[in-house]
């Protein structure tokens, strides 16, 4: 016999309070730091890997070996950032509780060494800014059956377009799962506008911003996080 599952006993009903404050904090960082780089010195897009795959496909098939290189590494950073996630973490599923503070807090640090390498003129820090970015990518990929990516809007703007699609044909769509979507979008969108603003004003030490929001965010989840495990412990 099948039962009707009440919406408040659905998964996406109990989505967690943090989740999209969360998200929109993640994808405003990403859009601003993919902005300052796309602006900076290289015009390199690092926040994605698709489009530097098909550049390092391009520079390999005109010959350019030394261009292709720099994407080679780029791309191998990102997936980097994304192991040290993934080894911290054990899981992509998103889950209050696992160290998030401290993946915001290493993330921090690698954006503070490549704000620091870009002001010397320097493509390291161009790795340093895909390695964050991978590793913020990696954070928590899933939620309830849901994709979630933070630093790329090509699976968020598809899944919004599918759940769009679906409430033309009358179809009930997942209403929080289409908000996190939105709410993905919109920060990405925002925190390029703002890192624009940013990059214009302070070149390169715009980065330093988001080094230094992502570092208190990431103290306070720690610390939070010890001092829950402390109560439960009580």
């Amino acid at each position: 016999m099948n039962k009707t599952i009440p919406e408040s006993a659905r998964p996406e009903a109990r989505l967690p309070q943090i989740l999209l404050p969360g998200a929109f904090f993640l994808s405003f960082t990403a859009g601003f730091i993919n902005v300052v780089s796309f602006l900076g010195l290289f015009h390199q897009a690092i926040s994605h890997t698709t489009g530097n795959v098909t550049r390092l496909a391009a520079s390999v098939a005109s010959g350019k070996y030394a261009e292709a290189q720099t994407f080679v590494l780029i791309v191998l950073c990102f997936m980097i950032g994304a192991s040290v996630s993934g080894y911290i973490t054990h899981d992509s599923q998103f889950k209050p509780g696992r160290r998030y503070g401290v993946l915001l807090m290493i993330e921090s640090a690698f954006i503070i060494a490549a704000a620091s390498l870009l002001l010397q003129n320097s493509v390291y820090g161009e790795y340093l800014l895909s390695m964050a970015c991978g590793l913020q990518n990696a954070m928590a990929t899933s939620y309830s059956g849901a994709v979630v990516r933070t630093t790329h809007m090509t699976g968020i703007i598809t899944d919004l377009g599918i759940l769009i699609g679906q409430m033309l044909r009358n179809r009930k769509v997942p209403l929080l799962r289409f908000s996190l979507f939105s709410i993905l979008l919109l920060g990405f969108l925002s925190g390029g506008s703002i890192g624009q603003v940013f990059f214009q004003r302070m070149g390169f030490f715009a980065l330093y911003a988001p080094a230094l929001w992502l570092f208190i965010a990431g103290l306070i989840y720690f610390l939070l996080r010890i001092f829950r495990w402390k109560a439960i412990a009580a």
